[in-house]
């Protein structure tokens, strides 16, 4: 793994955990930013396969991997509506 990727998913990390911050516990965090890090790499593969030029990574880091996370950081809220309702 090249150095631009090792950056790429530090990246993707904190940019996928940037909007559920508030929400979501610190192993949530954790596993969001796992979960973009595996996505960045996809991303990047992608775009190689379609032959498509994105030079500094923006798309995958940017694009991709907050398009995936927004379908998985409901995931890491459950505990918290969970709690939530058991109060009501």
């Amino acid at each position: 793994m090249g150095r631009q990727l090792y950056h790429q998913r530090i990246l993707a990390g904190l940019v996928a955990i940037t909007c559920p911050c508030y929400w979501v516990s610190p192993t949530g965090a954790v596993l969001l930013g796992g979960i973009a890090g595996v996505i960045v790499i996809m991303g990047v593969d992608l775009l190689e396969y379609l032959r498509i030029d994105d030079p500094i990574g923006a798309v995958p880091v940017h694009g991709i991997c907050v398009f995936g996370n927004a379908l998985a950081w409901p995931v890491c809220l459950w505990p918290v509506w969970r709690n939530r309702s058991a109060r009501t």
